[in-house]
């Protein structure tokens, strides 16, 4: 049975905190005053599991498979970007969207091996996000088709 990640700290829970992690100011809040969430690459997933349920989507289509976590400001896409590469996520990309005020739609992950990583990572109670997920659990290598 799969388990997320719920790592707490004082009375907030991370995954809660994460869910407004994609705001403007909540980077610099986070590295100002919760610096320890960087410390520790549970916290860190527990971010990430949190803005994913949040914001977060998976494609699993052919032509598109990939995992993104939305947010339209640039401070937010950066954070979340440099988060993912700490826990060893090496591809993540910020999206670009002309339309969004800051040009940004968000962070994708679009290298197979990568997405495995997030995918291994993170859950969802939102049972068809899950399962996408759980498809690239599955993936055994960079050549695999569904």
């Amino acid at each position: 049975m799969r388990r997320r990640h719920q790592y707490t700290a004082g009375e907030r829970s991370l995954n809660a905190d994460a869910t407004s992690a994609l705001s403007r100011s909540v980077p610099r809040t986070i590295m100002e005053r919760h610096s320890w969430i960087l410390e520790d690459p549970r916290y860190i997933w527990s971010f990430l599991e949190g803005a994913f349920e949040k914001r977060g989507d998976v494609s699993i289509r052919p032509e598109a498979r990939h995992v993104m976590i939305l947010t339209t400001y640039l401070e937010a896409a950066n954070f979340l970007t440099e988060l993912l590469t700490r826990v060893n996520v090496r591809n993540p990309k910020i999206v670009l969207r002309k339309d969004a005020p800051e040009g940004i739609r968000g962070v994708g992950i679009n290298h197979l091996e990568d997405v495995k990583t997030v995918a291994g990572n993170v859950h969802s109670i939102i049972p068809e996000k899950d399962a996408k997920l759980d498809y690239f659990r599955q993936q055994t290598s960079l050549r695999s088709k569904p």
